[in-house]
C-alpha cells in the first residue's frame, strides 16, 4: 500500500495538481487582486486608527468633564486602567510603511527561495516541487533533468509571485504591528514613572521576548493577508479536502476566501451582532456583576481594544452610509 501511495501515479497526479492550481492563478487580474487586497487592507488600517484615535479622544473628554455622570461611574467604560488608541500609534504605523519597504522585499525574495512556512496556495504539493527532476528519478544536472526543472520553474511562477507578494505585505504587517505596540507600550511606561532608557529597554524586551505580544504581531501579519487561523474544526474540513485530489480541484482554497468573508462580515452584520451582545448585557447589568458575554468583558476592561472596535465601525458606518448616499 506505501508503495503504491508514492508510486508514479501519485506523482503524476501530483504534477497535474501543481498545474491546475498555478493555471488559476496564472491570470494578471488574479495577481493585481491578490496584492491590491493585501495593500488595501494595510492602507484601510490607518483611517480605521485615526478613527479609533478620535473616539479615545472623546472617552478623554467625557473623564474630563463628567466624572459624577452614573453612566461613567456604573458601568465603568470610562475608568479603564490603560488608555485607548492615540494618534501617536497612527503616526508610528504610517511612519513604519515608510522604512519597512527594503526589510519586505528581502524577506520576500527569500521566501520565494526557501519557501514560506506558510503560504495561500494551502497545498502540500507546491512546497514539494513536484514538477522536477528529483521527483522523477533524474539527474537535475542532466539534459532531461534539467529540462524538468526548467519546466516545473515556469509552472511556478503564478504561485510563486502570489507566495512573493504575500510575504511582502506580510513584512510591512509585522513592522507595523511592531511600531504600534511600541508606542502604545512606550506611553503606558511613561505615564508610569519611567526613564527614557528604562522606557527603551522594556519596549524591546516586550516587543521581541513577550509571548503574548509576539503573539499578537504574528495574528496581525498572517491577518494583514487574510491567512488567520481557522480554528480546530473549519481547519478538520480543509484537511479533509485536501488530502483528496477531488476536494482540492473542487476546492482548492480555503483558507483565504473564508478570511476575507469573515472580514467583510466583522465590518458588517457582524458589528450589528456584537452591539446586539453589548445591550443585552447592559439591560442585564442590573441582575448580573459581571457581564455575560466575553466580548462585552472586553470591550468594557480593555480600552485599546473598545477604541479600535469603535474606529473599525465607524469607518463600516461611514463607508455604506456614502454608499447609501450615491445610490
Amino acid at each position: 500500500n506505501n508503495i503504491a501511495a508514492e508510486g508514479y501515479f501519485k506523482k503524476t497526479m501530483d504534477g497535474v495538481m501543481e498545474i491546475y492550481i498555478n493555471g488559476l492563478l496564472s491570470s494578471p487580474r488574479t495577481q493585481f487582486r491578490n496584492n491590491f487586497g493585501n495593500a488595501f487592507v494595510q492602507a484601510f488600517k490607518i483611517p480605521e486608527m485615526g478613527m479609533a484615535a478620535t473616539w479615545n479622544a472623546a472617552e478623554g473628554a467625557v473623564k474630563y468633564v463628567g466624572k459624577q455622570i452614573p453612566f461613567t461611574q456604573n458601568k465603568n467604560y470610562f475608568n479603564t486602567p490603560t488608555e485607548g488608541v492615540t494618534f501617536e500609534q497612527v503616526y508610528a504605523r504610517m511612519y513604519s510603511y515608510q522604512h519597512s519597504a527594503i526589510s519586505a522585499f528581502k524577506n520576500a525574495s527569500i521566501a520565494v527561495r526557501n519557501g514560506p512556512d506558510v503560504d495561500k496556495l494551502e497545498i502540500s504539493q507546491f512546497q514539494k516541487n513536484t514538477i522536477s527532476a528529483k521527483t522523477f528519478g533524474y539527474d537535475e544536472n542532466s539534459a532531461i533533468g534539467y529540462g524538468i526543472d526548467t519546466m516545473g520553474k515556469l509552472i511556478r511562477l503564478p504561485g510563486t509571485a502570489l507566495v512573493w507578494g504575500d510575504e511582502f505585505f506580510k513584512t510591512m504587517a509585522k513592522t507595523a504591528e511592531q511600531a504600534d505596540i511600541a508606542m502604545q507600550k512606550a506611553q503606558q511606561y511613561k505615564r508610569q514613572g519611567f526613564s527614557d532608557d528604562e522606557i527603551a529597554e522594556k519596549v524591546t524586551n516586550d516587543i521581541y521576548l513577550d509571548k503574548g505580544t509576539i503573539k499578537t504581531i504574528d495574528d496581525a501579519k498572517k491577518a494583514s493577508v487574510f491567512q488567520d487561523d481557522l480554528g480546530p474544526s473549519i481547519s478538520k474540513v480543509q484537511k479533509v479536502l485536501n488530502d483528496t485530489y477531488v476536494g482540492r480541484v473542487i476546492v482548492p482554497f480555503f483558507r483565504t476566501p473564508i478570511n476575507i468573508f469573515k472580514m467583510v462580515y466583522d465590518r458588517s452584520y457582524g458589528g450589528v451582532v456584537k452591539g446586539v451582545k453589548v445591550g443585552a448585557d447592559v439591560l442585564l447589568s442590573p441582575f448580573i456583576d459581571e457581564p455575560y458575554f466575553e466580548y462585552t468583558k472586553r470591550f468594557k476592561n480593555d480600552a485599546q481594544f473598545r477604541t479600535a472596535e469603535m474606529g473599525k465601525y465607524s469607518m463600516s458606518c461611514l463607508l455604506y452610509t456614502s454608499d447609501a448616499a450615491d445610490e
